[in-house]
């Protein structure tokens, strides 16, 4: 690369810049694209990035793209979830986890046992 830039500037070269160069344009993250995958999240959140992707025709690596850092979202349990919790879920959760803790400190080993701490799908 330093031969090649130094070829360059032998050959009259007076910038450092990159020359312009046609490519392809950035239109696969742009308003309509996410949109388009957003609706189709809203209708299917089980649906994958392929699937997506196909029925948008895009690529897989733009819907992924959208999903994952525009929106935010990952996969839970075969379903897009936003990554970051409300403060309204936060508190369920407290709720929830402060309900669990009682019953455990109420029936100790026994509750333990009758607990379930896997996915459930499968049964």
């Amino acid at each position: 690369m330093v031969s090649r830039w130094a070829s360059r500037f032998c050959e009259g070269r007076v910038s450092i810049q990159d020359d312009p160069r046609s490519g392809r344009p950035v239109t696969a993250t742009d308003n309509t694209s996410v949109v388009i995958v957003s609706t189709m999240l809203e209708e299917d959140r089980c649906k994958s990035c392929e699937e997506i992707a196909h029925e948008a025709t895009m690529s897989i690596a733009s819907v992924f793209r959208i999903v994952t850092q525009t929106w935010q979202k990952r996969k839970v349990t075969a379903k897009w979830v936003l990554h970051q919790l409300s403060e309204e879920q936060k508190a369920a959760r407290k709720r929830v986890t402060e309900e669990l803790l009682r019953c455990y400190e109420a029936e100790g080993v026994q509750f333990l046992n009758r607990t379930v701490a896997i996915d459930e799908k499968w049964i």
